[in-house]
């Protein structure tokens, strides 16, 4: 198992299978949807105890972004965050205080302080049940991310990827949304 937010090459690096946040652009790959993952705007309580807490979307440019750049070739680092209120959507382009290839390294930037980051929930749960971090702009969303594990097209799906496929399923579905999007996934 290789633990890395870089895209890798899964056919010449040698990889059978791998998890890939959004819709995956590479069509020689098959893609099986597991759910969607929510995600959060969130900040330490002394960052917002130091600089305030937005009170809209359009507060969030005034403030220290933590940004995740996918490392993507020729994808710029994300300056703007599209955020969702139900039907309401909202783009605020921020100012990068940092940008990481590593959504480690974003929380734990969020953690130390350093400014308002987007993390997937099952990143920062802990740390917002336990006070370490809080929701910013609670009722507004960053865009939920569908979580796929992807596989070479050229193969069938081999018995080891299909149980980790259902290992995938059963042990994310607490945290996942199903596939419409309303409530938590199931098997």
């Amino acid at each position: 198992m290789v633990c890395t937010d870089r895209v890798v090459d899964l056919v010449a690096e040698g990889f059978d299978a791998a998890l890939r946040f959004g819709v995956p652009s590479d069509t020689s790959l098959v893609a099986r949807r597991v759910g969607v993952l929510p995600r959060y705007l969130v900040a330490a309580p002394a960052y917002l105890a130091r600089r305030g807490a937005p009170r809209a979307p359009a507060d969030l440019a005034d403030h220290d972004a933590l940004v995740f750049h996918g490392a993507r070739p020729g994808e710029p680092p994300g300056a703007r965050w599209v955020l969702h209120r139900g039907p309401r959507r909202a783009e605020v382009h921020v100012t990068p205080r940092a940008i990481a290839n590593s959504r480690d390294a974003l929380h734990h930037l969020a953690l130390a302080g350093l400014g308002v980051a987007t993390l997937p929930a099952l990143r920062c749960e802990r740390d917002l049940d336990e006070g370490r971090l809080a929701r910013v702009l609670e009722e507004w969303s960053p865009i939920d991310a569908a979580l796929h594990v992807v596989y070479p097209g050229t193969r069938h799906l081999s018995p080891k990827v299909k149980v980790f496929l259902d290992l995938v399923r059963e042990r994310m579905a607490p945290l996942l949304r199903d596939r419409r999007g309303a409530g938590k996934a199931g098997r």
